[in-house]
């Protein structure tokens, strides 16, 4: 088995360790539908379904890199919640989030690609969202509803007060050759201003790998001024993200590009519902 299969290993035998020695509070989710029923997975088999449902799509949407076990797995996931809504009739999941607390000792996952100092100094308990995924079969306003009814419930069983973490938009093949960055970023800048869900925090940029190139920061910028090429676009933003701004969620920083997923992500602040 060479270096990368060995590696793969380690880090599936360290995320189906046991959660009970995450330092969490106890967690309470209940949402159940007919068809549906969303929950906490600490089961090391349906754990597993959870990797391979992440994979799978990750794989096909983003082209992420291929593995000879067909999961999703790295080491954030030994110290996370793993939220999924599972399709009752197949036992199978088929929506998952990944949650990370701010006991985890490694940190936020998003602090790899974003600069969180200013964001993480405002006062607070932060649940951080990520891996989030739905099987295309079950892409409907049932299956998005639990899991953010289960997102709600997770992050107040732990005392949080704010969900963040990074939405995707997918680049298109030809991203970094001209045209295309114009009119992927010129309209993304321009559908965010125009939905009022950008408000930029000084000093919460792209980590230098993240970084978009200098041609693409200057289309971005120049949206912002409303002097982008771009008209009369079309929609750009993700139906997930869409329903999370609808929510009152909203962006923090310029987008950072993820050049091994070959995708945009946007540093997203979801502010919880007050209790009913």
């Amino acid at each position: 088995m060479g270096h990368a299969g060995a590696l793969m290993q380690w880090a599936m035998a360290d995320a189906f360790r046991t959660q009970g020695q995450l330092a969490l509070k106890p967690v309470s989710v209940d949402a159940a539908s007919v068809r549906y029923e969303c929950r906490v997975i600490s089961d090391r088999r349906e754990l597993r379904k959870v990797f391979q449902l992440r994979y799978d799509v990750f794989r096909a949407e983003y082209g992420s890199p291929p593995s000879i076990f067909r999961i999703d797995v790295d080491g954030f996931d030994r110290h996370s919640i793993h939220l999924a809504v599972v399709d009752r009739t197949s036992g199978l999941p088929v929506g998952v989030y990944r949650l990370v607390t701010e006991t985890n000792r490694l940190g936020f996952y998003a602090a790899r690609e974003f600069a969180l100092g200013p964001f993480l100094a405002r006062p607070g308990i932060r649940l951080e969202l990520g891996r989030a995924c739905v099987h295309p079969e079950h892409r409907n306003g049932s299956v998005l509803r639990m899991l953010w009814k289960g997102l709600v419930g997770v992050a107040r069983s732990q005392g949080a007060e704010h969900m963040f973490g990074c939405s995707s938009v997918i680049c298109p093949p030809a991203f970094e050759r001209g045209a295309a960055s114009v009119t992927l970023l010129g309209g993304l800048r321009q559908e965010l201003d125009s939905l009022n869900a950008l408000r930029l925090l000084h000093g919460v940029v792209p980590q230098k790998r993240y970084e978009l190139t200098r041609e693409m920061r200057h289309v971005w910028d120049m949206a912002k001024s409303g002097e982008s090429p771009v008209a009369g676009g079309s929609a750009i933003l993700p139906p997930l993200l869409r329903s999370y701004i609808r929510a009152g969620a909203y962006v923090i920083a310029p987008p950072a590009y993820d050049r091994e997923f070959r995708c945009l992500d946007l540093l997203t602040v979801f502010p919880l519902p007050p209790r009913a």
